[in-house]
Formats: structure tokens, sequence, C-alpha cells
């Protein structure tokens, strides 16, 4: 079952690429996918939810359905949210990239519908197991270190810094560039092709987010603090 979100995002990556083996072997192969794909983490199918919720709003031609897909992208958002909390950047960047659509307040608000029954869903988790709509598992930790960690800025996360962030991109320990260097072609696809393009902007907006919250967190490799 923990495979299944890595086999879903290499289906969908070929479908994209018109059948481009070697860019759906990049992912699958040369990139952090194909551990994770064999772990018990949901750090893949968050990222599988919230890259299925982009899709559904903008991989597709604009017409009479596309408030149901709208609608699907938030609700899709929202379970990738709901897994993993900082999936919650990628959703809230996504309704607002919807904002700089034709139609923008009717898409926002069908974003927005998709996505309110998962939100009150995992609202009433917190407050029927932690007692409070806004207490997070993640806050709760029992390690003395780990709540310490969990305690600093807003959800652990701070300002971040330069050192975090190499650890997280460059380091011969962790860093993401430094095991999958394929991924710095993709910085080239990064920049919004056209200009004006609100699905490019997404791309880049969310990417550079969640590069800094993760290099304000101590815990950016996901587990114990340093």
């Amino acid at each position: 079952a923990v495979s299944i979100p890595a086999v879903v995002l290499g289906f969908v990556l070929l479908r994209r690429c018109h059948g481009d083996a070697l860019a759906a072997a990049s992912l699958l192969f040369a990139t952090p996918v194909l551990v994770y794909s064999t772990l018990f983490f949901s750090h893949l199918a968050a990222a599988t939810l919230l890259y299925l919720a982009y899709l559904a709003a903008f991989d597709q031609p604009t017409g009479s359905g596309t408030l149901r897909r709208d609608a699907l992208a938030g609700a899709l958002a929202g379970l990738a949210a709901f897994t993993e909390y900082p999936a919650l950047i990628g959703t809230a960047l996504l309704g607002a990239a919807l904002l700089a659509t034709p139609d923008r307040f009717r898409r926002v608000a069908a974003y927005v519908a998709g996505g309110l029954p998962i939100g009150l869903a995992l609202a009433l988790y917190n407050r029927v197991l932690f007692g409070s709509v806004f207490t997070l598992s993640s806050g709760l930790e029992e390690h003395p270190l780990l709540a310490a960690q969990a305690a600093r800025g807003l959800f652990g996360v701070s300002v971040p810094t330069v050192e975090q962030v190499g650890h997280l991109l460059i380091s011969p320990s962790r860093g993401l560039l430094f095991f999958s260097p394929v991924l710095v072609f993709g910085l080239v696809a990064l920049w919004p092709r056209p200009s004006r393009s609100p699905a490019g902007w997404f791309r880049l907006a969310f990417v550079l987010a969640l590069v800094l919250a993760l290099g304000g967190s101590p815990m950016n490799h996901g587990g114990w603090g340093t």
C-alpha cells in the first residue's frame, strides 16, 4: 500500500510526458520517491495528493466542468494537508494561484468548498483528541528535546537560516540535491513560462516557501532534532 503513491506518480508523469519513460524513471529511481515508497511515512502520499490537486486545477481546459475540477482540487489539497501538515503551504498557495485566473472568485469558492469538509474533519479530530481545534498532534511531543523544538516559532518553524537551508539542499549527509542531482535540471522549469501563468507562479512559490519553511525548522530532516 505504501508504494501506491509512487505508482500513481509514475503513471501520471508518463501521461503528461507523452510516454517519456526516461522522465518517469528519473522521478521513480533518481529521487527520494523510491525510498519513500518503501517506508511507512506519509510524505509521498501527501506529495501525490497535492500534485493531483495541482493537475485538477490547472491541467484541464476551461469549460463547464472547471468548477467541479476546482472542487476536486480543493478536496485533494485538503487531504494532502490532513496527511502532512506542511502540505498546507501548497494548499494555501494553490488557492491563491486561482485568484489569478479568469472567473477567480467562483473558482476559489469551489476550491474552498471542496476542501472544507476535510478541514472540518481535521478540526473535529483535534477537538476530540487534544481539546482544541487549533492543537495539532505535532505540537504534543513527549520527549523534552522534541517538545522544545516544536514550541519554537509557528508550529516549530521560525526564521530560516543559511545553515539549515544548506543542510536541507546540499549537505553530504542529507542534502536533497546532493543525493538527487537530477533535480538541478528541474530548477530550470521552475521559472514561470509564460510570465503571467498562475500555474507557473504556484510552482515557483511553493518550492521556495517549502524550502524556507523547512529551513526554519530544527527538525527539517523529518525526525529527531539536532
